[in-house]
């Protein structure tokens, strides 16, 4: 009413205005119109636009509309922004007001605020226009068009808008299931960014103000700084995620303190005070500029896949600027390019869109070139482990050589000891006469030449270890032989079909020894036949020797020297069993594990 009044009060101080004359189908009326001063009144205003930045005051719009035609018309007199909060249109003691904090009952169906004007033919109206704004800037041009054109401009408007931020929100949808199926968190910050400049610039446009309840809207125009902070927050997480800033500590401590001083902001900066607004503005300048240096830093770094996000960045960074300089009431450069910042965000999406294959190439590119490496040093290592191997393996095959002629050479001298210890022996039966005494000395003589025959078999064959078990009880066998049965009438048959370590095999030897010596003296008074089997039987090593002479001897209760030391070879040192049976001749059998 205080205003209402003060306008009715300067009516009488008007000057004679040049009527606004409707000529074409749209027609701008603001340099047309006077403007309200406290100190002169109604003055003319001569400009086609109105910026006065973030000063909360109200505005008054004085006009005439003048319709020389033959016929009515109806225009639409509208405001080009949409984020004005209070419009009130008198005319003739009538008023209809409507703006972001207006609960108006009539619909809108467009995205600026407009009122319809019904001119009859040939006739001159008086208009008054109140604007005023607390939480956004009062920047704004008017203009009177006719209606169905209006109209109609105004439809492709929203579905240039629409489809721009389809584009966004396809690329936000994308990367928050990016986010999800690869776990990589730039994905997610990206998505927060553009849900961000999605809040942002739907009620930059009046979308927001078009499609939702009238609350939604008035809340919406008092939380413009939490949407900046928001914006700011969301794109300092995404960018230092992506460039990886925590690899330069300065860089990531900045961004830190740019996400504290905007929480900060948002929480306890009052959007209605005018500095409030500007600190605001101010530290999301900064921001963008920073964001950019940022950018430019990390692929100086060497960072290659920081390009795409400059680039990007740099066509959002000047739609920033100018908005930021509109909204100072600098310049009024977003008048004609109002979607400008959306066109560049679509435009800035899908360049990070790329930036984040661009990331997977290097990535993928850094990677084979890793394989590489390791693909060339694994062939180096092998080169060297070959050449080591092959160097190891002679090393090893000389000592092994050298081991296996010292061993030969220690069993030749120890064969050589047991000959010179036999010779002894010898040549001391020969000057025994006593015949037990000289028996005894025979038989030890008889054995030291079983242990010299094992000795003698290492010594002509390749192995050290392994002795030819047919080879070897050959020899012994033949010498036996020539001691005792030298008419030849006593038969050997034997089958050998087995090799035995050297340690078994001198057991085996001596036992031979003692069971066929045994034979040869006790068993036969004429022709016979001793047959020896000597074989493996699964885990199993069995010896059998018999005889067809006579059978045990009555003294078995009393047995021999040579008979102990059976027993103890079989039993004491092959672990193994020992059978006799004397049935048309003795059969000895012997078993033990291999």
């Amino acid at each position: 009413m205080k205003s209402l009044l003060l306008v009715v009060l300067w009516i009488s101080m008007l000057p004679a205005l040049h009527p606004v004359e409707i000529s074409s189908s749209k027609v701008s009326i603001l340099e047309y119109c006077d403007m309200l001063s406290p100190e002169d009144g109604f003055v003319p205003l001569h400009r086609s636009h109105l910026n006065l930045g973030l000063h909360h005051q109200e505005i008054w719009l004085h006009c005439q509309i003048k319709n020389s035609r033959d016929h009515a018309l109806t225009y639409a007199l509208h405001l080009s922004s949409p984020l004005l909060e209070h419009i009130s249109l008198i005319e003739e003691n009538q008023s209809v007001e409507m703006g972001m904090l207006v609960d108006s009952p009539i619909s809108r169906e467009t995205l600026s605020y407009y009122f319809p004007l019904h001119l009859v033919a040939n006739s001159t109206k008086e208009y008054y226009l109140r604007v005023q704004t607390i939480y956004t800037p009062l920047d704004f041009s008017v203009f009177l068009e006719e209606m169905d054109f209006f109209l109609h401009q105004d439809k492709k408007t929203q579905l240039i808008n629409m489809f721009l931020l389809g584009i966004i929100v396809a690329l936000m949808l994308y990367a928050f299931i990016l986010s999800f199926y690869i776990g990589d968190r730039s994905y997610l910050f990206y998505a927060l960014y553009l849900l961000a400049v999605l809040y942002q610039q739907v009620t930059y446009l009046g979308l927001m103000q078009l499609y939702m309840p009238s609350w939604l809207s008035m809340m919406d125009a008092k939380i413009t700084i939490i949407k900046i902070s928001f914006l700011i927050v969301t794109s300092a997480l995404f960018a230092m995620s992506f460039l990886e800033t925590k690899t330069s500590k300065r860089l990531h401590r900045i961004y830190l303190l740019m996400i504290f001083f905007s929480l900060i902001e948002a929480i306890f900066l009052d959007p209605r005070a005018e500095f409030s607004l500007y600190s605001m503005i101010l530290t999301g300048a900064i921001f963008i500029l920073y964001n950019l240096v940022a950018g430019i830093i990390v692929y100086r770094n060497g960072k290659k896949e920081a390009r795409l996000f400059i680039v990007g960045f740099t066509l959002v960074f000047f739609s920033y600027l100018l908005m930021i300089i509109d909204a100072l009431g600098i310049a009024s450069v977003m008048l004609h390019f109002r979607n400008l910042l959306i066109l560049t965000t679509a435009i800035e999406a899908l360049v990070l869109s790329l930036a984040f294959a661009d990331r997977y190439l290097i990535l993928q590119k850094a990677k084979a070139t890793v394989d590489q490496l390791r693909l060339e040093e694994a062939k180096n290592r092998e080169k060297i482990i070959h050449s080591e191997v092959i160097k190891k393996t002679k090393a090893l095959n000389h000592a092994l050589q050298e081991k296996e002629l010292l061993m030969k050479e220690i069993h030749h001298r120890v064969k050589n000891n047991l000959q010179i210890i036999l010779s002894m022996i010898r040549l001391q039966n020969d000057t025994i006469h006593d015949p037990h005494l000289k028996e005894v000395m025979f038989q030890l003589e008889m054995r030291i030449n079983a242990i010299a025959k094992s000795y003698m078999n290492l010594i002509t064959k390749n192995s050290l270890r392994w002795v030819d078990m047919d080879r070897y009880l050959s020899s012994l066998l033949e010498d036996l032989a020539a001691l005792y049965d030298s008419d030849h009438l006593i038969e050997i048959d034997k089958r050998i079909v087995i090799w035995l370590p050297f340690k078994k095999a001198v057991y085996i030897g001596l036992i031979v020894n003692e069971l066929v010596s045994n034979a040869f003296k006790h068993a036969f008074q004429g022709e016979g036949k001793i047959t020896i089997e000597l074989y493996q039987e699964g885990k199993e090593i069995i010896l059998i020797l018999k005889d067809n002479g006579k059978g045990f001897s009555e003294n078995y209760d009393a047995p021999s020297l040579g008979l102990i030391l059976i027993e103890t070879l079989v039993i004491g040192q092959l672990r193994g069993s020992l059978e006799r049976q004397s049935e048309q001749g003795t059969i000895y059998i012997i078993r033990f594990s291999e």
